[in-house]
């Protein structure tokens, strides 16, 4: 397990939500740079990217804005 992932998951249990660090177990994760959104100037910006089997990504999918962006904090301090 990568030290990213190990990281993410103890600072999600650290919070105690063990559900959430349980579904990035069988994950891969990291941070990428991809194209901001914005049509009138180019930016980038850095977005928690999680790689998973399907069952587990359409858990992750349905998991309400909240908890993604937890995660997405968990995995961006864990880098």
């Amino acid at each position: 397990m990568s030290d990213a992932l190990e990281n993410a998951r103890k600072s999600l249990e650290n919070l105690q939500r063990f559900e959430l660090s349980t579904l990035l177990s069988a994950c891969s994760v990291g941070i990428a740079s991809v194209p901001d959104d914005e049509l009138w100037i180019e930016l980038e910006s850095e977005k928690a990217i999680v790689s998973a089997p399907s069952p587990i990504a359409e858990a992750l999918r349905t998991l309400p804005p909240y908890d993604r962006k937890r995660i997405g904090e968990a995995i961006a301090k864990g880098v």
